[in-house]
């Protein structure tokens, strides 16, 4: 524990030191404090864990690595059975998987692709088999020992249902409005006709 009484975090190497009669004398000790890095990736997940939108990140073998709880709610699958499984299989609907498919094999070759850095709109597949719109938008994270794309993706159900409601009610609203224009107009009609007839 530190002063302020947070847990540290301590790497320790022990590597033996060997007398002159082969017999084990001492040890060397290296250490290494990881307590930043601990927190770095406790922040990390933390923040995965509350995003609002869906954060699934795959190898460059095109296998989850991660599946926050949003997408868990979204397309219907428990974050331990999606991991370790081919991102196509689970979560692109079947007419898109072909495309998917090759385009993750060009990004991961190339370090390039027509999706990686862009938002584009796309279809998701729930667990169920229901096929939704969604935003999407891929990232390549390089580390050291390998590289990892992370997708945000958004449901776009509600906004596609929203949209289309408003488009219901202005084209109601434009009806509603010639109606009222043509009564105005027969009323005006039925006035000038009236006036000479009561003559």
């Amino acid at each position: 524990f530190s002063a302020h009484n947070e847990p540290c975090f301590v790497q320790r190497l022990y590597m033996p030191y060997l007398g002159p009669g082969g017999a084990v004398d001492g040890y060397f000790v290296f250490a290494r404090d990881l307590t930043e890095l601990k927190r770095g990736e406790a922040l990390n997940a933390a923040i995965t864990a509350s995003a609002l939108d869906c954060i699934i990140v795959a190898d460059d073998a095109g296998r989850m690595v991660e599946f926050n709880p949003a997408a868990e709610r979204t397309f219907g699958y428990a974050r331990e059975e999606a991991l370790g499984r081919p991102l196509g299989d689970l979560v692109v609907s079947p007419a898109l998987r072909a495309w998917q498919a090759s385009g993750f094999r060009h990004d991961a070759e190339t370090g390039r692709g027509p999706l990686l850095g862009r938002r584009i709109e796309a279809e998701g597949m729930r667990a169920c088999g229901t096929v939704f719109p969604v935003e999407l938008a891929i990232a390549e994270v390089r580390l050291a020992d390998r590289r990892l794309f992370t997708a945000y993706l958004r449901d776009l159900t509600e906004a596609r249902v929203a949209a289309a409601e408003i488009g219901r009610q202005r084209e109601a609203l434009m009806q509603s409005e010639k109606l009222a224009a043509f009564g105005s107009l027969l009323a005006g009609v039925a006035h000038e006709l009236n006036n000479p007839l009561s003559i």
